[in-house]
């Protein structure tokens, strides 16, 4: 789980770029167009232009106070349910306002998002040609459109993401945030990676078994939401497989030149160009040694923990 600060001028183009491609989905009333079999609900009376917008751009949080709100007042005992359910469905419609059409492509390249925030080990680009629609990230609802029909639009609940994550292993299940980190709530991914020999193969080769530390300075429920997070995703077995193309050579290069040839190394770029830090890792390495950059290149914080280890086992 890779950790993303909210971006309120980004959600706020979000909802131009909404209106810009639903012009008529609500009335000058300001009540949704369209309803004309669900305009008892109470539903179709509550959720005017501006709790709707609202609905599209609050932070996790927020939405979670609007959700319980609203389905408070639904499930009070004195509405048709399934009415208003269906009121609901036809208002935050994912399948037919984002789901492949020209805004998802659109919002994804608003989101700017290069990997996948869960995994952080494949990129998740977004490639249009010539309005020819190639690729995009998948877009996976934090809190399951089944459960939240209400935050099925919500800029803050749809997570770039690829569809290991997204679809085989997180898929539909139901999340709150005693149970896991979220990416728009959480403000450190609570965990370093390491690694450990598991002895060499029947041609010499050895290989590593990759393992994710848990912050000891976390509170203990803290921990538990992290230990869940990184099984729910597979961590450690999925970054494990990666073990031949991603870490061997760092540890390899580490053995055969000990005297701190990392650092050595990045002080020679870094003297011969002029170039600072970061640039010096992503011209080496291609990674971002930044937190808030992690996203922007695969195995980023990966190879950031494992070179940081490295060097303090030279010393």
């Amino acid at each position: 789980m890779w950790i993303i600060k909210p971006d309120i001028t980004k959600a706020n183009a979000y909802i131009k770029l909404f209106w810009k491609h639903n012009p008529g989905f609500y009335k000058q009333d300001g009540h949704k167009a369209r309803m004309t079999s669900m305009h008892r609900t109470y539903v179709y009376k509550t959720i005017t232009k501006p709790l709707f917008e609202k609905f599209l751009i609050s932070t996790p949080l927020e939405l979670l106070k609007l959700h319980t709100e609203l389905y408070k007042a639904i499930y009070d005992g004195t509405h048709d349910v399934k009415e208003e359910e269906k009121a609901l469905k036809f208002i935050f419609s994912y399948s037919c306002i984002v789901d492949n059409t020209n805004f998802s492509y659109e919002l994804a390249d608003l989101m700017g998002v290069n990997t996948c925030i869960y995994c952080n080990r494949q990129y998740t680009l977004t490639i249009n040609n010539q309005n020819e629609h190639i690729i995009r990230p998948q877009f996976d609802h934090w809190f399951p459109q089944y459960q939240y029909l209400d935050l099925a639009l919500s800029y803050f609940n749809l997570i770039p993401s690829c569809s290991l994550c997204n679809s085989s292993l997180k898929h539909d299940k139901r999340m709150n945030l005693k149970k896991y980190i979220h990416p728009y709530v959480d403000k450190e991914e609570g965990f370093l990676f390491d690694f450990h020999s598991i002895g060499k193969d029947a041609d010499g080769v050895e290989h590593f078994q990759v393992d994710c530390l848990i912050d000891e300075t976390n509170s203990r429920q803290n921990k538990r939401r992290v230990k869940n997070t990184l099984e729910m995703f597979r961590i450690e077995e999925i970054y494990s497989a990666h073990e031949s193309l991603e870490l061997r050579d760092l540890v390899e290069l580490s053995r055969a030149y000990p005297n701190d040839y990392i650092e050595n190394l990045i002080q020679k770029i870094l003297g011969d160009t002029g170039l600072i830090e970061e640039d010096a890792y992503r011209l080496l390495f291609g990674i971002e040694t930044l937190k808030d950059n992690y996203k922007k290149r695969p195995f980023s914080k990966f190879k950031t923990d494992i070179i940081k280890k490295l060097k303090e086992q030279m010393k």
